[in-house]
């Protein structure tokens, strides 16, 4: 069950950019991310230049302002 939560969490955060806490204990709350969702959510952050660094997984460098 809270591998499907995970799943649908990351779902939910690659389309909206938004998360939510898992229902059945509110403390957890936990998702993948996926490029594009990192990239959506660093530029509604005020980041530019975002870029994955290739090769080097959970990479990402970004400029602020």
């Amino acid at each position: 069950m809270y591998l499907g939560y995970v799943l649908l969490n990351g779902l939910v955060f690659h389309f909206t950019g938004k998360t939510f806490r898992f229902p059945l204990n509110r403390t957890y709350s936990e998702s993948f991310q996926t490029e594009r969702g990192v990239t959506r959510a660093l530029v509604r952050a005020g980041f530019r230049d975002v870029r994955v660094v290739e090769n080097i997984p959970l990479v990402v460098t970004a400029r602020r302002g």
